[in-house]
């Protein structure tokens, strides 16, 4: 598939590949999440009305994977969060829910054909929604 990226003066990270997990590489994970955890800086210098976006479609995320995201996002919050097709199960779930909690800029969620498959996730999606 075709690797599509795109940091535009809107302050957009865009995937989409059709990319299943192969452990050889987790050094280009690492270093992509590196580079999401430095673009916080340049994040803080977009105009007030320009809007950031993180979107990652067809890219398999499996739990190693999750937590060098999640590493590299604690610090990192765009406006727009939308991860797609990704194959992460509940791990996944639970790390796009920590991003929704802790990311006081973020104005659009989506989990695209990412199914929500326990109660509990789905109860705390809904919590986290009315708050």
């Amino acid at each position: 598939g075709d690797v599509e990226g795109d940091e535009s003066e809107d302050g957009k990270i865009l995937i989409r590949a059709e990319l299943p997990f192969n452990t050889m590489f987790l050094p280009h994970w690492e270093e992509f999440a590196s580079a999401v955890e430095q673009y916080q800086h340049a994040l803080n210098c977009l105009p007030k009305e320009k809007k950031s976006s993180f979107h990652l479609y067809d890219v398999e995320l499996p739990g190693t994977v999750l937590s060098l995201l999640s590493k590299a996002l604690q610090s990192t919050h765009f406006h727009s969060f939308i991860l797609g097709k990704n194959g992460f199960g509940r791990a996944g779930v639970k790390f796009a829910l920590k991003y929704v909690e802790n990311n006081p800029i973020l104005k659009d969620f989506c989990l695209v054909q990412n199914p929500i498959n326990h109660t509990d996730d789905i109860n705390q999606l809904c919590e986290i929604v009315k708050a």
